[in-house]
């Protein structure tokens, strides 16, 4: 099936158009040359042309200042490539790592012997340190990445050693592509970047909480869209909701795409609900329906990326292979 005959989601909500849409990064450039020398020349070669820092200003097309979106970016890159470095790392390995860096984004400097990704995260915590974010926003981060991490990445890994040949059943795979996608952490970033914080008590809301799931969702399905033809092209992917479908419904991809659409709208509308029915937040209403407001927008703005950036991440040859332990 090729790309250009799959389903694009659509949003029921205006989209900003980011003043740095069209721009050009080289710091991005110069932060592969300089600090991701553990992977080889081909796949930094490849990670320029996913245009990642291009990928936060389709994503958070409110940000108007330049430092505060190459912060956002340095975040970006480094947790996209941890998410494709260690894709095919042992598990025991893995949760190591996965500690590491938890303790990296709560204040320990990395090891002088790290690779360069750990420095990457160091020095995204200290960007973020200097726009003065609270300690329980550290906490948060750490809990999430630890999250997308353990319930994401780590889960994940069983199915993909077996090399394609045993499927996860849908609800499973639901529940990983709600972490493995790894909004959680990055929504963290929205704070920073727009200097609010989400106070402890309204980011636990129940409804608050709701919403994020319900976005994080409609990101993992629409990401199983847009990654289609790579990963059919790959072979051995399972963790693909259209793939799962197909497999266990013996239905068409055709027909798993229109049922994974109809079952991303059905988030995105969920969302909708539960915005239009919030409680009152007092004070921090305001920093509330801000924070709401750049969930969806990074949502729908990452669909545009996909579809209007020229990256070359979701097309087959452009997706680097794990090289953890090559």
């Amino acid at each position: 099936m090729k790309q250009s005959e799959v389903p694009v989601p659509q949003y029921p909500w205006p989209t900003l158009t980011s003043p740095f849409a069209e721009s050009d990064f080289p710091e991005e450039k110069e932060w592969y040359d300089s600090e991701y020398t553990f992977l080889s020349k081909e796949t930094r070669e490849k990670y320029k042309g996913h245009i990642l820092a291009k990928c936060s200003a389709w994503m958070v097309p409110a940000l108007s200042d330049r430092k505060s979106l190459l912060m956002v970016s340095r975040y970006l890159n480094y947790h996209t490539v941890f998410d494709d470095y260690f894709e095919l790392c042992p598990v025991d390995k893995a949760k190591a790592y996965r500690d590491h860096l938890v303790e990296i984004v709560l204040g320990k400097q990395p090891n002088p012997d790290d690779i360069g990704l750990f420095h990457q995260a160091a020095k995204s915590m200290s960007e973020v340190r200097d726009t003065g974010m609270p300690a329980f926003w550290f906490e948060r981060m750490a809990q999430e990445f630890y999250d997308y991490t353990t319930y994401g990445l780590i889960e994940e890994t069983p199915y993909k050693l077996a090399g394609g040949k045993i499927f996860p059943p849908l609800q499973h795979v639901l529940s990983l592509r709600e972490y493995a996608i790894g909004m959680g952490p990055y929504f963290c970033m929205i704070e920073p970047a727009f200097r609010i914080s989400v106070p402890v008590d309204i980011f636990r809301h129940p409804m608050i909480q709701n919403i994020r799931r319900n976005i994080y969702r409609a990101f993992g399905l629409q990401n199983d869209l847009v990654s289609l033809e790579r990963e059919l092209s790959r072979g051995i992917e399972v963790i693909n909701a259209i793939l799962v479908l197909r497999h266990y419904n013996k239905i068409s991809l055709e027909e798993s795409c229109a049922e994974v659409l109809r079952m991303h709208d059905a988030y995105v509308a969920e969302v909708v609900a539960i915005e239009a029915n919030l409680p009152e937040f007092g004070i921090h209403n305001d920093v509330a329906h801000q924070y709401i407001f750049h969930m969806k927008q990074m949502l729908s703005g990452l669909g545009n990326w996909y579809q209007k950036s020229g990256t070359i991440r979701y097309i087959p040859s452009g997706y680097p292979e794990p090289e953890y332990g090559k």
